[in-house]
């Protein structure tokens, strides 16, 4: 099963964005496995449009990626365009909330 997990606060330093994607679907086997594909693409799409802005968004941004497994963890300063990262974050998260309503058995919201 993928868990997912996304959270924004306020911190000191402005708004930290952070979440969390682990597991696998387990679906279908490996390479034709459609929920497993869906959440990738999702995750590569965030990852993708956090780095056309990180030099100009970013007090601190840091990535783990690993197999089955991304951790992302960014806080925006208060006085950079918040909402432009809170949109991708938050877009992306529909998205994933959209597949797990569709598939409940493979992706868990936590």
């Amino acid at each position: 099963m993928i868990e997912i997990y996304y959270n924004t606060t306020q911190v000191r330093e402005g708004r930290q964005f952070e979440m969390e994607i682990k597991g696998h679907a387990d679906y279908a086997e490996r390479g034709k496995d459609i929920v497993c594909a869906g959440v990738s693409s999702l995750t590569i799409a965030l990852l993708n449009e956090l780095d056309t802005i990180e030099d100009e968004a970013f007090y601190y941004m840091d990535r783990v990626i690993e197999d089955g497994y991304v951790h992302i963890k960014c806080v925006v300063p208060l006085y950079k365009n918040i909402i432009i990262v809170e949109t991708i974050f938050d877009t992306i998260y529909q998205g994933l909330v959209h597949i797990s309503k569709e598939k409940m058995e493979y992706v868990k919201l936590v």
